[in-house]
């Protein structure tokens, strides 16, 4: 039987017949602290590897081809932390696994700190990969199930936007500390995650899982700070009596199944996201501001577009429980796939000959605005989907395959990126636009909207029983 809860707190003092939300959003940020993590261990290397492409001073200088190593290294770690969480998170449960991901990232900071070469570098960005798969594929999941359907949309949000503030956090850092300076830094910042998630609850989805009743229970009255919560707690108790003695992951393949259809409206998802472009221009926005030839600070502008990031992240948290999930997500994609058409036609323009040196700021503005509109919708909409769409014994294996799927694209799009971007620009660009132009369309025939809905009713829809 699970542990159960040390939650102290006064039911008749502290709660009524009325739930609040205090508590479950204080949760949700205590939960995107290890998002935050992540962003500053994501963010690193976009400056720091050409720092050290170009480093005269260094005990060590790497060259472009173990910069690109380097970088890889994050996705294929993060493949591993994705297996392992698909794995082991309903054996040991959401808290304590989150909590656990913090140890790669303290072993990547202190081989950060140490490093010699760039080989462990290389190690270092390959063990914090671990953590961000993970990440990834249960934070959300976590997050969704001690939150209210009300304001599931804005706790995941918090969770990108911890994410994106991480990366601007090194951006403003990284540029004026030394390597070991900020890995310092970045393990202060993850000491303040292993201090403040102990106070936080187990998942009640859990508990009933390990038949532990009393302590979902004790769980749902300390979040939701209300008395009466038989509604809820019987849904959660429905649900897991309908898991028990299936297969999750076989599920997820039965044929005609509601649940094979959500898995792929899921990958779909992710490659809207990846095929977008956003890793690949990320980790190469400097190069390609350079080739704006504009005639702006590089560190200064990186800064400014992560705070774009922010402001985004912050815009969706307002509308996405408001707008709907498929509405921000078209938003974003739509957006996207705008702003690339638009850099991808300036650097078509420049190879067929045209004079358009004094019309460079309009790619600049175009790949701000493509941040923007990203982080809007896309950076957060797969994984909030893919958090409402599953059954709890699904969401493991389903966020897992997905992001094992993501990291994978990842991958692909960041070395075709770097073969095609340096002769044909404006190719990638285009092509990165049409594909994801094709997928909104799909997204936008296929995908329902699951904003406020319970998880009984988008499976009717995905069983074509209810309209979207």
């Amino acid at each position: 039987m699970a542990e159960a809860p040390n939650l102290h707190f006064n039911v008749n003092n502290e709660c009524n017949n009325e739930s609040k939300i205090h508590l479950q959003l204080i949760s949700s940020f205590i939960v995107s602290l290890a998002s935050f993590s992540a962003g500053i261990s994501v963010g690193w290397p976009i400056i720091s590897v050409p720092k050290l492409e170009n480093e005269t001073s260094s005990n060590f200088r790497i060259s472009e081809n173990d910069g690109i190593l380097i970088i890889n290294a994050i996705p294929v770690g993060a493949i591993v932390g994705a297996i392992l969480s698909g794995s082991l998170l309903n054996v040991v449960g959401r808290k304590w696994f989150l909590y656990a991901t913090s140890v790669p990232f303290i072993v990547c900071w202190l081989l950060n700190y140490f490093a010699n070469s760039w080989i462990e570098i290389l190690v270092a960005r390959l063990v914090s990969g671990i953590s961000v798969g993970a990440l990834y594929s249960m934070a959300p999941l976590y997050i969704g199930e001690l939150v209210e359907p009300r304001i599931r949309g804005a706790s995941y949000t918090i969770l990108s936007f911890m994410f994106n503030l991480g990366i601007m956090f090194e951006f403003g850092l990284e540029p004026i500390l030394s390597r070991q300076n900020l890995s310092i830094i970045n393990l202060i910042s993850i000491a303040v995650f292993l201090l403040t998630m102990p106070w936080l609850p187990e998942s009640p989805y859990y508990y009933y899982a390990k038949n532990n009743s009393n302590a979902a229970e004790l769980t749902l009255v300390w979040l939701r700070r209300k008395k009466e919560n038989h509604k809820e707690l019987n849904e959660i108790n429905e649900l897991i009596k309908i898991e028990r003695g299936q297969n999750g992951f076989k599920k997820l393949f039965t044929k005609y199944s509601p649940y094979g259809k959500a898995l792929t409206l899921l990958l779909l998802l992710m490659a809207a996201q990846q095929l977008s472009g956003f890793a690949a221009i990320l980790f190469n926005c400097g190069d390609l501001i350079r080739k704006f030839n504009v005639q702006f600070e590089q560190d200064y502008l990186l800064l400014v577009i992560s705070a774009m990031f922010l402001v985004a992240s912050l815009l969706s948290a307002v509308t996405v429980d408001k707008l709907g999930r498929k509405s921000v997500l078209l938003i974003s994609t739509y957006g996207t796939v705008l702003c690339l058409l638009v850099i991808g036609g300036y650097f078509f323009a420049e190879h067929i000959g045209i004079k358009i040196s004094s019309y460079s700021t309009i790619p600049l503005v175009a790949l701000a605005i493509y941040f923007i509109i990203f982080s809007y919708g896309l950076t957060s909409i797969p994984y909030i989907v893919s958090s409402e769409i599953f059954l709890t014994n699904m969401k493991n294996w389903a966020t897992m395959i997905s992001n094992i799927f993501g990291f994978i694209l990842f991958i692909i799009v960041y070395n075709v990126y770097r073969f095609l971007s340096e002769k044909y620009g404006y190719v990638i660009f285009l092509v990165f636009g049409v594909v994801d132009f094709i997928i909104g369309i799909i997204l936008n025939i296929a995908l329902p909207e699951t904003s406020s809905k319970s998880f009984n009713d988008i499976q009717e829809i995905l069983k074509g029983h209810k309209k979207k």
